[in-house]
């Protein structure tokens, strides 16, 4: 679904641009996550990673709804399209 709705709220043409910036920003994203599992598996409790990403997860969520504004392309894609 995320990589849909990433190809659509972007310009056409730009669709390949946007989505190897959603690649990249993604994989970066899961670089510090592993280090912190693994961290926290290592140190603490086997059960705190399931603790900690709860938390994660809570805290991007309400980060997605204080920060996200949607912006919508101004024409529908068409396709085929036309000539």
């Amino acid at each position: 679904n995320q990589t849909s709705l990433i190809s659509r709220s972007a310009e056409m043409g730009k669709q390949g641009q946007a989505m190897g910036i959603s690649s990249s920003i993604t994989n970066l994203a899961q670089v510090p996550a592993s280090v912190l599992v693994g961290f926290i598996s290592a140190s603490v409790a086997s059960n705190m990673p399931l603790v900690v990403s709860t938390i994660c997860i809570a805290v991007a969520g309400l980060a997605f709804l204080v920060f996200f504004r949607p912006t919508y392309v101004s024409q529908p894609v068409q396709w085929p399209p036309s000539s």
